[in-house]
């Protein structure tokens, strides 16, 4: 049998999305509680009336103390990053979404097939022989 049950490059991309598949969940994971924590913050804001910072400091003074609480521009500074987060959440989140359509787009023999190399930890050799079939096949 020397037709290719795999394409080579299938199999390159399956590794590559096995494992940064938990990366990209703890990505995720790790944007949306910020955005909550960043978002409970800006609520606690609202209801204290802002920021309490001195009198004294200039926005220009403020612009070297971020960070702390007298900068200034905290409320712009938690909308912008809730932004910046929120859309790398929504990145990490179309990626994962990406990787499982493709691994529902396979044959049910090559899901038998990543299913022995990866959670097994079987070699391809040990694959293709499960399979009746030389290394070449795989």
């Amino acid at each position: 049998m020397s037709e290719k049950l795999i394409d080579p490059q299938k199999v390159a991309y399956v590794e590559g999305i096995l494992s940064n598949i938990d990366y990209y969940r703890r990505q995720v994971i790790h944007f949306e509680s910020r955005v909550r924590m960043m978002k409970e913050e800006l609520e606690k804001e609202k209801i204290t009336g802002g920021v309490h910072s001195p009198g004294i400091m200039s926005p220009e003074e403020a612009k070297y103390q971020k960070g702390t609480p007298i900068y200034s521009n905290k409320v712009e500074d938690l909308i912008g990053e809730i932004a910046a987060c929120e859309q790398n959440a929504k990145w990490f989140q179309s990626t994962i979404d990406r990787y499982n359509s493709f691994m529902r787009s396979l044959e049910p023999i090559e899901h038998d097939m990543v299913f022995m190399k990866f959670e097994k930890g079987l070699y391809y050799e040990d694959i293709a022989e499960q399979f009746f079939l030389s290394r070449e096949t795989v």
